[in-house]
């Protein structure tokens, strides 16, 4: 253990004290060799892709280890806290990070996806303190929790002490690195590598196996984050694909050169060297989630946006009314803001007191569907006529989604226009089956089997085989094993009298609405742990995003289950015992905490929500910090 590590271009000196900690966290990693050595081959396996993410993304190296510390590359690792995936994110911050999360895919599993939010999540971090050890922190505690382990006098420091008293997770992430750095290529090889297949939209993940001759199981082992085992076509998403190092060049030539082309385009665009413009250019690279920057004054009305005075527009504002807050003329405030007497207030938006920059404190911004240039004015706090010279631009009207912005130099003109993929997910509606307790996420309705959309984790749709989700998947299913036609047809038919049956005994779900008036200090997160409501089903039913800002006063829409549809006293079968079914269950109490939700609390002990309720004698779905639920584990 040395008493000097090189981390993230940082310099840093650890003491005797944590030495010997770091040094026993050491050990215990390396304590059982055969252990070691089979996760170290799935390090060798996994570093290239995330390596390559983190060169993309200008995040250091050295913060590969961490995949390593928060799931030991375990796709569907699930922590005690409801965090998921290879990088161990809560819902709410996964969405932030514009991971998709839903019923059909969770990009927290996918390790190409959730590996470039962890990268945006340490880059926003850093963004605040700009102190790598700092921002290693706050991906733990949140920048929130992260407060109280800071010293502003240490922001910006390049050399840094490691003591007895620094933060438990710093030293358990240079146990990690100190562990692993110099074996990094040393395991056993393995028989296959990951290509990385971004053509695979609207294909079955078995259809893919086939077309790459690899083998089914193994293709879903390492994309479990498509729920359905098929890859939508929302975008394009990475499929990871095991294929036998024999098969690489047939491969390459079967799929039209798709991993040659692969390396190629990361080989030329890590090349791309633009000292004098900053960044190289991708649209991916961009820190649009860091904007607009917001600090708080001491009046309640005037804040800081991006470094300038300004205020954030409140529902009933009107322009008139923001000049005379911010103490300047109705003329400068519509000047600053590049705005006409014909425009409107947008509640929710940020307007300025003070002149906007003539650059951005970024580079690049992605033009999203629905964006307009004034938005990104307004975002970025750059002058409206800035961007237009700066992407030689002569109208807003002539971006288009998918453009790359130039915000802080102007594109020179042997460099053409950029445009990138960013087609909006479209909420295509599935066939429709009624059933008990339908839970509706983001516009498609599932059954009561599948369980409401977690706060976290993974669906137990994954534990399923797909072939029985459907009927026509079950059809299918049996003409697979080549039976004959009178035997297809009985079976299909008995199917069919099955989910008819399944069918005829279901009713919808009724829902209660309630309108809920934003708070001061309210967050979309409070509110759907107030309400114990999905936080994507609250964005949807409200039509916002999770980066929309809400408003003091705001309205909004909260759909919750009529307490009777849920049948805790089902008049037929009046619950009289709490207890189980089963004979001999342990019972065990259950004492609330304040992030608990009854599908959570379910989930951890693999119950049911309406068990834990029959158990309670609960009527509805709320659940209080430090009550006590009987649970009887089966």
């Amino acid at each position: 253990m040395p008493d000097v590590i090189e981390f993230a271009g940082m310099k840093l000196h650890i003491n005797s004290t944590a030495q010997k900690q770091i040094q026993a966290d050491v050990d215990n990693l390396r304590r059982y060799d055969s252990y070691f050595q089979k996760k170290l081959q799935k390090v060798d396996l996994h570093f290239p892709i995330i390596e390559r993410v983190f060169k993309e993304e200008n995040v250091p190296d050295d913060f590969k280890y961490l995949i390593i510390q928060e799931s030991a590359l375990v796709s569907d690792a699930i922590s005690s806290s409801n965090a998921v995936g290879f990088w161990q994110f809560k819902k709410e911050t996964a969405l932030e990070m514009n991971l998709r999360v839903d019923n059909l895919v969770d990009e927290r599993l996918n390790l190409v996806s959730s590996t470039r939010a962890a990268a945006k999540y340490l880059k926003k971090n850093n963004f605040y303190y700009d102190n790598w050890v700092y921002a290693l922190i706050a991906y733990n505690t949140g920048r929130g929790g992260a407060e109280k382990y800071l010293k502003e006098k240490e922001f910006g420091k390049k050399r840094m002490d490691i003591t007895g008293n620094t933060h438990w997770y710093v030293k358990k992430f240079l146990a990690h690195k100190i562990a692993f750095q110099d074996e990094i290529g040393k395991s056993e090889k393995s028989p296959y590598f990951l290509f990385e297949y971004t053509e695979g939209g609207n294909k079955d993940l078995k259809e893919i196996a086939k077309d790459f001759d690899a083998d089914p199981d193994l293709l879903y082992e390492y994309n479990k984050c498509f729920k359905k085992r098929k890859v939508p076509n929302d975008k394009a998403y990475v499929v990871l694909v095991p294929i036998g190092f024999d098969k690489a060049e047939l491969i390459a030539k079967n799929s039209n050169n798709i991993y040659k082309q692969h390396r190629q385009s990361s080989k030329e665009s890590n090349s791309v060297s633009l000292a004098k413009y900053g960044s190289p250019v991708k649209a991916y690279y961009s820190e649009a989630d860091l904007f607009p920057t917001i600090k708080h004054t001491d009046s309640k009305e005037i804040l800081i946006v991006n470094g300038k005075k300004g205020t954030i527009a409140k529902p009933g504002d009107s322009f008139d009314v923001l000049a005379v807050t911010g103490d300047i003329s109705l003329d400068k405030f519509l000047n600053y803001n590049d705005l006409t007497d014909f425009d409107q207030v947008i509640p929710g938006q940020v307007y300025y007191f003070q002149k906007k920059s003539s650059k951005g404190k970024t580079h690049y911004h992605t033009l999203k569907p629905g964006e307009t240039l004034w938005e990104i004015s307004q975002k970025y706090g750059v002058k409206l006529k800035k961007i237009l010279t700066k992407n030689r631009l002569n109208s807003e009207s002539d971006a288009k989604p998918g453009l790359v912005l130039w915000l802080r130099y102007i594109r020179p003109k042997n460099i053409p226009a950029e445009y990138h993929d960013v087609r909006p997910f479209e909420n295509k509606t599935e066939e429709v089956i009624v059933a008990k307790n339908v839970h509706t996420v983001s516009g498609i309705k599932e059954p009561e089997s599948v369980d409401p959309e977690p706060d976290s984790l993974v669906d137990t749709e994954l534990k399923k085989d797909p072939s029985e989700d459907t009927l026509s998947d079950k059809t299918q299913h049996i003409e697979v094993f080549g039976d004959s036609e009178s035997e297809r047809m009985e079976r299909k038919k008995i199917l069919t009298e099955d989910t008819e049956d399944e069918a005829e005994e279901t009713t919808p779900v009724e829902y209660q609405i309630t309108h809920h008036v934003v708070q001061k200090g309210e967050t979309f997160f409070s509110i759907s742990r107030k309400y114990q409501v999905d936080i994507v089903d609250l964005l949807g039913w409200n039509d916002m995003k999770i980066n929309d800002v809400l408003s003091i006063g705001q309205s909004l829409t909260i759909k919750t289950p009529v307490p009777s549809q849920i049948e805790v006293n089902d008049v037929d079968n009046p619950v009289t015992d709490p207890a189980p079914a089963q004979a001999n269950a342990q019972m065990i109490i259950h004492v609330v905490s304040d992030t608990d939700t009854l599908y959570g609390i379910a989930k951890k002990y693999q119950v049911t929500i309406k068990e834990i309720m029959n158990w309670n004698q609960k009527e509805d779905f709320v659940i209080k910090p430090e009550e006590e639920l009987k649970i009887f584990l089966k």
